[in-house]
């Protein structure tokens, strides 16, 4: 079993309003993920410190979307 795909995958509700989408991570947000973390790194890096080391490339960021879906 994997440590980060204990969850069903029924959690794929969303919430849309004129000026926001929520809804849980998907692999496809990967390339997106990446530019905001690539771009925000200033801001983000004092709490995201992390998380900025390790997406370095796209499949970091497909991983990473992968596991904070689960969480």
């Amino acid at each position: 079993m994997n440590l980060y795909n204990i969850f069903p995958d029924a959690i794929d509700e969303e919430f849309e309003t004129t000026h926001l989408l929520l809804r849980p991570y998907q692999e496809a947000d990967a390339a997106d993920f990446m530019r905001l973390l690539q771009e925000s790194a200033a801001m983000l890096k004092p709490a995201f410190g992390g998380r900025l080391a390790r997406v370095c490339v796209p499949e970091d960021a497909r991983l990473q979307l992968r596991q904070l879906r689960t969480q």
